[in-house]
């Protein structure tokens, strides 16, 4: 799915009122990520109109909440955009996070095998 999405071409429409639960016409969804409150933390390619042309187009990272009609909204405040040339390093940043994540579970599950007497698993 996210392979499709990737090769997406961005929309002719560039703009318009945000939708409550859809986000603007011409925004591609990358990504929706629920999280435990209810909201959804959404990546979004959204096309920049075309009176800013340095920048054509910027990957959205909002948190959306529920409303009072239970669709959801973007939450004020709640999220930034990123231009290409930032998407490289925020990028490798992730993945060292994620790098790190990995490193750390794998000494804890270690540890936990060391304690209960198991013999550990490689990799």
């Amino acid at each position: 799915m996210m392979e499709e999405t990737r090769r997406a071409e961005p929309p002719a429409d560039t703009g318009g009122p945000v939708v409550p639960g859809e986000g603007r016409p011409g925004d591609v969804r990358l990504l929706t990520l629920a999280r435990d409150d209810g909201s959804e933390l959404r990546v979004e390619w959204q096309p920049v109109p075309r009176d800013r042309p340095a920048v054509d187009a910027v990957v959205s990272l909002r948190l959306w909440r529920p409303d009072g009609d239970g669709d959801r909204v973007p939450g004020g405040g709640r999220g930034f955009s990123l231009r290409d040339r930032e998407c490289r390093p925020v990028i490798a940043a992730l993945v060292e996070a994620l790098d790190r994540f990995r490193a750390r579970e794998w000494r804890r599950r270690r540890a936990l095998e060391r304690e209960h007497g198991r013999r550990p698993r490689r990799g």
